[in-house]
């Protein structure tokens, strides 16, 4: 069995050099002002100058997206090209499955898109074989989850276009911390103008990550991803970092990947010493309802997914 993750083209995890530049079908590509909300489908466009770079982990990959006309540039994992698809007067559209690879190793992996005609990415979704091929079950938690503890202050502001909120800080080395059981973690935040650098450490590993540069609000997408975790306990550590001056972190959920029937996803031990200061608890911003829809596409509950036909559910 495996799991799947829809990383957009908004996450921090996909990193763009040239001349990118973020679009909504019905807004356009020029914000009215830093932090406007966008409307309509959010993707990145070029017109032949750029590089688009995600590092990855996963078995497979596929990139949705739209090319401009058929020699619109190269698609490759690893260093090698991948067979791509010019369909400009596809009916999918943004929607078009412009390239994929299957059967990787479950190492780090590096997509490039090289560009050198008019291209728009929209998405690439990462897929993940559980060991053996057992299945997998999603738990997703929300920022008031009472397994997530904070450290420091943080608010839990409502934002547009996420009806039960998150969970946000200013203060430089605030941090937020799950104990969990499982093979996979993907951490959910909102973007805004004025967010900055974040560190994740997990089981004592630190990464820096950065959610700099972005002139929209973007409500939701994923800032943070683990898979082919040895399965049993991990912590995970989220730390508001506010290099160079970007002090805003926001967290609006975490999903725990675990084999089915392996227990409880939360509780797992602690590596390092726990927080001095209290913790909080904080309340839905909405009505706290995570729903029983499901995107297929990522395997996560709650947040129906528009190209949810492509691929089959992964959770139940």
């Amino acid at each position: 069995m495996s799991y799947q993750m829809t990383i957009n083209d908004t996450s921090p995890l996909v990193q763009y050099t040239g001349g990118w530049n973020q679009c909504f079908t019905v807004s356009g590509c020029t914000a009215s002002a830093a932090g406007a909300s966008g409307v309509g489908e959010s993707y990145h466009a070029v017109n032949g100058s750029g590089v688009l770079q995600l590092t990855f982990s996963g078995d497979s990959i596929q990139v949705f997206g739209e090319f401009g006309d058929a020699a619109a540039g190269t698609i490759s994992v690893d260093g090698s090209a991948l067979a791509t698809s010019y369909s400009a007067s596809s009916a999918e559209g943004l929607d078009t499955l412009l390239a994929s690879a299957q059967n990787l190793s479950s190492s780090q992996h590096t997509l490039q898109l090289q560009p050198s005609g008019p291209l728009n990415f929209t998405s690439a979704v990462v897929s993940v074989s559980s060991p053996s091929f057992q299945a997998v079950q999603p738990t997703s938690l929300p920022y008031w989850d009472p397994s997530i503890t904070y450290s420091g202050t943080w608010t839990y502001p409502t934002v547009q276009g996420l009806p039960n909120g998150t969970a946000r800080t200013n203060e430089l080395g605030a941090q937020a911390r799950l104990g969990f059981n499982g093979v996979g973690v993907v951490v959910y935040s909102s973007l805004n103008n004025g967010h900055g650098p974040f560190n994740v450490t997990l089981d004592g590993q630190t990464t820096e990550y950065t959610a700099a540069g972005e002139q929209w609000l973007v409500p939701e997408t994923i800032v943070y991803y683990a898979s082919h975790l040895q399965e049993g306990s991990h912590e995970l550590v989220l730390s508001n970092n506010g290099a160079g001056g970007s002090t805003t972190f926001t967290l609006n959920s975490i999903t725990v990947y675990q084999l089915a029937g392996s227990g409880p996803a939360t509780g797992g031990n602690s590596t390092t010493t726990a927080p001095t200061t209290a913790s909080t608890t904080p309340a839905p911003a909405g009505n706290g309802g995570n729903g029983s829809t499901c995107d297929r596409r990522s395997g996560r509950p709650g947040i129906p997914h528009p190209r949810c036909v492509l691929l089959p559910p992964t959770c139940g």
